[in-house]
Formats: C-alpha cells, structure tokens, sequence
C-alpha cells in the first residue's frame, strides 16, 4: 500500500510526488503526467517505454507504470 507523503514537483504537464509504502517502509517517486488528448497519451507512453530500456547509472529506473483517468479533469494520467 501506498502513501502519498508530499508533492516535490510541480511542472507542465508532469508533478513528482513522493510516496510512502507500508509494505517495504521505502520511499518511491511517483511522476504523474497529464495527457489531455490520445496523441500526447501515446507520446508520453513511447517515452516511457524508452526509458525502460536505459541501463544507466545516473538514471533511475522505475518499479511500475501504470495510466489513470481523472473524469473531473478529462484527462488521461501516465505515472511511474
């Protein structure tokens, strides 16, 4: 389970959030990043399926990635 502690970034159209999980006791990143049209969706999806693939010391991987849709906002979230 996840906690969500505080939000350390805000930008456009990404926020970075950190988040507490009582399973490990770890702190995680979470960056949200609003699409507001299927075009921008699937851009920042084949970013992030790039970023998957580095194998870099000065980049930090990611646990999961998942996509959210937020009806208030009518828009499309990516998150890792």
């Amino acid at each position: 389970d996840l906690k969500m502690v505080k939000r350390v970034s805000k930008g456009s159209p990404s926020s970075v959030y950190i988040l507490h999980s009582t399973e490990d006791n770890k702190l995680y990143a979470l960056k949200m990043t609003e699409c507001l049209d299927e075009s921008e969706a699937i851009k920042s999806y084949n970013e992030e399926m790039e970023l998957k693939k580095l194998d870099n010391a000065h980049v930090c991987g990611y646990k999961e990635f998942f996509i959210t849709y937020d009806k208030q906002a009518s828009s499309v979230f990516v998150n890792i």
